[in-house]
C-alpha cells in the first residue's frame, strides 16, 4: 500500500477511486486520535494533510473543493476530508 502521506499531489489527483478508498482508509486508520478528538470536541469536519489537522469546522457544511484544493495547494499534498457522520458510519 503506497503510503498517503508521502504520494505526490500530482499522483493523487490521478488515482481512481479504489485507490482513494484506500488511501482514505489508511488516513483514517493512523489519524484515528486525531479524528476522535476532534468529534469529541464537537467538530463536524475535518481535513488532514501531511498526518496533520489542517483544517477544522463545526458546521455541517460541506467543505467545498476550492477550499481543499487552496489546502492542498498550500501543503503541497494531498488533503483528506472526513464528516462526523460519515466516520460514523465506517464505525458501525
Amino acid at each position: 500500500m503506497d503510503d498517503p502521506f508521502s504520494i505526490s499531489l500530482a499522483d493523487y489527483l490521478n488515482i481512481d477511486y479504489a485507490k482513494f478508498v484506500e488511501l482514505q482508509s489508511e488516513v483514517s486508520r493512523r489519524c484515528k486520535g486525531l479524528l476522535e478528538a476532534a468529534w469529541k470536541n464537537g467538530k463536524r469536519q475535518i481535513i488532514i494533510c501531511g498526518g496533520k489537522v489542517v483544517y477544522e469546522t463545526d458546521d455541517n457544511k460541506d467543505v467545498s473543493n476550492e477550499m481543499v484544493n487552496k489546502l492542498a495547494d498550500k501543503y503541497k499534498k494531498p488533503c483528506y476530508v472526513f464528516t462526523h457522520d460519515q466516520y460514523e458510519e465506517v464505525l458501525e
